[in-house]
């Protein structure tokens, strides 16, 4: 039986979430540009970890098409991110950058 890429990956990143999540909290600590008045590490944990998840489990759905039903819970969740994120005052770039920096 093959494995497609998107499957693949989603196995890649539950093999190596521990590390993944480690370094990529690592990373977003280390920006300059990081808004600490804005939002907690705990919170950017949690985000990071909710996303992750999220990733995974598109990926797991074996679809490599974000608008397939496999990925509604991701979308969701990004859209919710970013209007709370704009509430609290993160530019549009900034909520992108979190995304894009995985």
């Amino acid at each position: 039986m093959s494995t497609t890429q998107p499957t693949y990956l989603s196995d890649v990143i539950a093999h190596h979430e521990d590390e993944l999540l480690a370094e990529w909290l690592q990373e977003q600590r280390e920006v300059l540009t990081r808004r600490r008045d804005l939002i907690s590490d705990e919170a950017i944990e949690r985000e990071s970890r909710d996303f992750l998840a999220l990733l995974r489990g598109g990926l797991a759905d074996g679809s490599g098409d974000l608008g397939d039903a496999g990925w509604v819970p991701l979308r969701d969740y990004l859209a919710a991110l970013s209007r709370s994120r704009a509430e609290a005052g993160f530019s549009p770039s900034e909520t992108a950058i979190f995304v894009f920096s995985f």
